[in-house]
């Protein structure tokens, strides 16, 4: 059943020419965020690092935990696998502002806020079944 399962994934993911545009990281999740549009850092995360380039090594500009608030200013900036956005903190964070790693293929770190109704569609909240959803979902449309 597993080999079925793969191979059917493995199946969307080729088949759609839509699969992998060009703005984003190809060897990332799919991106979730919206430039313009607010996030917050993901339930359960914490020690999530605000750094001042889009890089790994970048220096940290203040640590984030879940709940904290932002806004989305640019990205997303693809850099050692991660898709990066530039954000600036809401309340509490002093409006700073510096780049965060969205996701790696196990969790998401950061999550839209968003007032639309969650759908199938939008509702993975693992990289896989985002990934997955989506393609299941732009088939149906």
């Amino acid at each position: 059943m597993r080999n079925v399962f793969l191979i059917l994934l493995i199946f969307m993911f080729s088949a759609s020419p839509n699969a992998v545009r060009a703005d984003e990281c190809s060897d990332a999740p799919l991106p979730r965020l919206i430039v313009g549009e607010s996030g917050e850092v993901a339930s359960g995360i914490g020690g999530l690092r605000l750094r001042a380039l889009p890089a790994i090594g970048a220096g940290t500009v203040r640590t984030l935990y879940d709940g904290n608030e932002f806004t989305v200013l640019a990205g997303p900036s693809c850099n050692s696998g991660y898709n990066w956005w530039r954000v600036e903190m809401k309340s509490g964070g002093n409006g700073s502002t510096g780049w965060l790693a969205e996701a790696e293929w196990s969790r998401y770190y950061l999550a839209p806020i968003s007032d639309e109704p969650k759908t199938l569609c939008n509702s993975g909240e693992t990289p896989w079944l985002y990934a997955f959803l989506s393609q299941v979902c732009s088939f149906l449309d």
